[in-house]
């Protein structure tokens, strides 16, 4: 295992709210150069034995997902057209193999779909499946026994949940307006229901599970619901002179009220106005930890004091916060088809490091570890876990005959194979 510093961390001063903050200069920046340079070197280094855990085996048409403990892999059904898909999940490998083991599968089940399964994720003892067909708003969640892959039911609506408790399926109707059902995850038993909504339903997290809902009705007012009965537990009515391209957005303890010219926050709880903040050309607010960022029409990006609303910091160059942890912020902008990632203050908006071109791997964990690759010499792919509080690059392996289409799990990296099978390979103690 090697550990990379990307230099030391240094106190910024605040960046004037007048102009954007350069790029830092100096020893953090040099570090992470350097610290790049030599991840390629050791791309191509010779392989450690036994790193692989198992192969699992797929056609190169195949989708695989990490999906809990389990590894599940999608295929089309040969010869068949009406959309049915073979599901094969595998247990993930508990420690590597050399040479790796192929995989044999828990279970195996034919889902009839009619569309493509966007993503699975584990919820209690259940495995959701998105399937999608158009918009990403229109689709319909099928739910299996983790176990077993028994299909318990299916029905219309895109799922959003935390990891346990009420299940809420949101869909976007043909004229616009969203409706928003709460079943109960095992058996997909209705539970209450809305119709007519303006916009998607948002949702507060506690301990894994959802708390509050958060919903905006016809007349652009909004309310608190409880997530078991669907009581109304607080309403309020839209800002006064609110525009009618007005949005809604849950922050942690926040309801925020967008539009093109102000955001306003309420107290999610009580629905009590806390701030009203004039920012002209927003396009989007989002949490970023300690912070509230706010995307402007420039491409500016500014931080305001969820408490007060007031500006905390405002930079430029880019154009989104991919990660927020430990008063740090991974953010990345696109250009050339390239993606470039730098990590900033949270407080200040005060870069600490530029981490140059690499690809961030999807995580399917909410608190999973930060997993980057780069190609390196001889085929080989190195990832590497980016630790936001110290701002260091750990190597985690270098790996023959992967491809750069990888998952990243809590325990293991699944990335697919040149014969179209996937590769498991578990994370160095």
């Amino acid at each position: 295992m090697t550990v990379i510093d990307l230099g030391e961390l240094r106190d910024h001063p605040k960046p004037s709210p007048d102009r954007p903050r350069p790029r830092a200069a100096g020893r953090p920046l040099r570090t992470a150069l350097v610290s790049l340079l030599v991840l390629g070197t050791l791309a191509g280094a010779a392989p450690a034995p036994g790193r692989v855990a198992a192969v699992v085996p797929s056609s190169p048409v195949g989708k695989a997902f990490v999906v809990g403990d389990l590894v599940v892999v999608d295929e089309p059904v040969d010869g068949v057209t009406s959309g049915d898909r073979d599901l094969t999940a595998y247990p993930m490998p508990e420690r590597p193999a050399n040479p790796p083991p192929r995989a044999e599968p828990l279970w195996r089940v034919r889902v009839p779909v009619g569309g493509y399964i966007q993503w699975i994720e584990p919820h209690d003892d259940t495995l959701l499946l998105t399937v999608n067909s158009r918009a990403e708003a229109d689709g319909e969640t099928i739910a299996l026994h983790a176990r077993t892959g028994q299909v318990r039911w299916r029905q219309p609506g895109i799922a959003r949940s935390g990891r346990t408790g009420s299940l809420f399926l949101q869909r976007m109707r043909d004229d616009g307006a969203w409706t928003l059902r709460a079943v109960d995850p095992g058996s997909g038993q209705l539970a209450w229901s809305l119709r007519d909504l303006r916009s998607s339903p948002n949702y507060r997290l506690r301990d894994g599970a959802v708390d509050r809902v958060v919903v905006f009705g016809p007349g652009s007012g909004v309310e608190v619901r409880d997530p078991a009965s669907g009581a109304v537990l607080a309403r309020a009515d839209p800002p006064p002179g609110a525009s009618a391209e007005l949005s809604g957005l849950v922050a942690d303890d926040l309801v925020l009220f967008i539009d093109d010219q102000t955001v306003t926050a309420y107290d999610l709880d009580r629905l009590e106005r806390r701030w009203v903040v004039p920012l002209p050309a927003v396009e989007s607010v989002g949490v970023c930890g300690e912070v509230l960022c706010v995307w402007v029409r420039d491409g500016g990006l500014q931080a305001l004091d969820p408490a007060t609303g007031a500006l905390r910091w405002r930079t430029s160059g880019w154009d989104a916060v991919m990660e927020a942890r430990s008063g740090r912020l991974l953010v990345a902008t696109l250009r050339d088809n390239r993606s470039r990632y730098g990590v900033l203050d949270a407080s200040t908006g005060g870069q600490i490091a530029d981490l140059g071109d690499w690809s961030l791997l999807a995580s399917v964990a909410p608190d999973g570890p930060l997993v980057g690759i780069r190609p390196g010499r001889g085929g080989r792919l190195t990832p590497y876990e980016l630790d936001l509080a110290d701002v260091r690059l750990r190597v985690l392996d270098a790996i023959p005959g992967a491809s750069e289409l990888c998952q990243a799990g809590p325990s293991a990296m699944m990335c697919r194979r040149p014969d179209g099978s996937f590769g498991v390979w578990r994370w160095p103690a």
